[in-house]
């Protein structure tokens, strides 16, 4: 399919993006919001995301711009419009879940804003 998109349009931009993981290492997808989980791998598979773009070479500036799936859209829309490039590193890129138990619900950080994992609330 790229193929044919680039030979028709040559200066498409072809963005492949899955914005979560799938929960590798869990018996069921909603394990993970169930219990604050500190096992790296597992915690890592939640938030594990594919991520390739295929485009001109003046895209070049932007993809530079972009740290994780969060910031590709206004990459890309920076991009489409011809104004200016945002610096998409300044968005908050931290990954968090919410855990949900009988008791309570609370929002869990798991990931700071450049990746690094974080193990305690």
């Amino acid at each position: 399919m790229a193929l044919f998109i680039e030979a028709n349009d040559p200066k498409a931009i072809i963005l492949l993006v899955a914005d979560h993981g799938n929960c590798v290492g869990y018996n069921y997808t909603g394990a993970a919001y169930k219990q604050l989980e500190e096992n790296r791998l597992l915690k890592r598979s939640v938030f594990s995301a594919l991520f390739t773009v295929k485009a001109p070479k003046y895209f070049g500036p932007y993809r530079k711009t972009i740290p994780s799936t969060i910031g590709i859209f206004p990459a890309l829309f920076d991009y489409l419009s011809g104004t200016y490039i945002r610096d998409c590193k300044s968005f908050d890129n931290s990954s968090y879940l919410l855990i949900t138990t009988d008791v309570k619900k609370e929002l869990y950080r798991c990931f700071e804003s450049y990746g690094i994992l974080l193990l305690r609330k």
